[in-house]
């Protein structure tokens, strides 16, 4: 990725810069990172990384937050949560879709993990509005999450909420300041804005 489908430097006529942007932002939606919860490794990722999910982890390793502790996930809910993403790598995001459901109905504990997840999963099948949905949520259960205000803030753009998307953004990288795709994908934002805002007031 260059500079986010060099919507950065805007050579395109400035009619179709917002169009394009939010086309380049849902091409890019179809590539998720599995939410930080559940990574064994502890990190978290842009939303614009290749989604590999990462196994869940029976014992918790390293430093665990305490928003991760009042969010306790059992191990019948990780169980459903694997088949899930074992759906979603096969490319059967539909099953995951629906396994994840499943999974909120009955557990419905485990709704700051599979939020984050269904979140990614509704944007890699181009349902922006349920992507939004999914993600405010795991982004209000799990507010230092930075992948859930990453992927929050790349659904927004898909609706052309550019503001909200930019605070989303701009959150993601004050919780997490090596998101180097988030960061591409901010400035990209503000440059589409800044170019649209110089447009309006010349003419």
């Amino acid at each position: 990725m260059n500079r986010f489908c060099e919507i950065a430097r805007f050579r395109a006529d400035v009619r179709y810069a917002t169009v394009a942007f939010v086309y380049c932002a849902m091409a890019f939606a179809g590539r998720g990172q599995a939410p930080s919860a559940i990574d064994s490794s502890g990190r978290t990722n842009s939303a614009l990384s290749d989604w590999r999910a990462p196994p869940l982890p029976r014992q918790p390793a390293g430093t665990v937050s305490v928003e991760l502790l009042r969010h306790p996930i059992s191990e019948p809910a990780k169980a459903l949560l694997r088949k899930a993403m074992r759906a979603a790598n096969a490319g059967d995001h539909t099953g995951a879709i629906k396994q994840l459901n499943a999974a909120l109905a009955k557990y419905p504990s485990s709704d700051a993990h599979v939020y984050s997840i269904l979140g990614v999963e509704y944007l890699r099948t181009e349902q922006y509005e349920e992507a939004v949905n999914s993600l405010e949520r795991a982004a209000e259960l799990l507010p230092h999450d930075a992948t859930n205000h990453s992927n929050l803030g790349l659904s927004l753009i898909t609706l052309k909420q550019f503001d909200r998307a930019e605070a989303e953004l701009q959150r993601a990288l004050e919780l997490d300041a090596t998101m180097t795709k988030t960061r591409q994908l901010l400035q990209a934002l503000r440059d589409v804005k800044s170019t649209v805002a110089l447009t309006n007031i010349s003419r």
